[in-house]
């Protein structure tokens, strides 16, 4: 039977921007074919390129986490602002947080849900999910739509007084 060290092992250390880009456009590229991979990594470029514009109001949060998974968050907070995840045999997709306990939380979703509604090939409903394929967003028209809506959506939301903390 083996010995049980009592010394703690490191944790590994937190990615960096460039290295989670770097293994989220490996993981992306395992699954797309043909032209689309150039046009799917301008997608992820121009996401990040609009986060770390935003220093102030954004930070990267490059935990330890899955190759195929980048997230940004509000800065100070925990929860994600934005994620993208590489989905095995198909695109990736891009998820927008819209918390509950944030001023103005039932208008910003309703927004969120009409852009990504008039540009996605599924159309949302209810409390599905903020998502749309970087299919969609490899339309200027789309990506721009999308970037407009972050803008709004990280200048609208608030926490209230009495929300919970998250």
């Amino acid at each position: 039977m083996p010995v049980m060290s009592s010394v703690p092992t490191p944790a590994s250390p937190p990615r960096t921007l460039p290295l989670a880009r770097e293994a989220f456009v490996a993981a992306i590229r395992r699954d797309t074919p043909g032209t689309d991979l150039p046009r799917f990594v301008a997608v992820l470029d121009d996401l990040l390129a609009w986060s770390t514009a935003r220093p102030g109001q954004l930070a990267f949060r490059g935990g330890a986490g899955p190759a195929d998974v980048l997230r940004f968050a509000r800065a100070g907070a925990t929860a994600a602002f934005w994620t993208v995840r590489a989905a095995r045999g198909g695109a990736p997709t891009l998820e927008i947080a819209v918390p509950a306990g944030y001023a103005g939380a039932v208008e910003n979703r309703a927004r969120a849900t009409a852009t990504l509604n008039a540009h996605a090939r599924t159309v949302l409903a209810g409390d599905d999910r903020l998502r749309i394929g970087f299919g969609a967003l490899k339309n200027e028209a789309a990506r721009t739509a999308v970037l407009a809506l972050l803008d709004e959506l990280l200048a609208a939301a608030r926490p209230t007084e009495t929300a919970a903390p998250a």
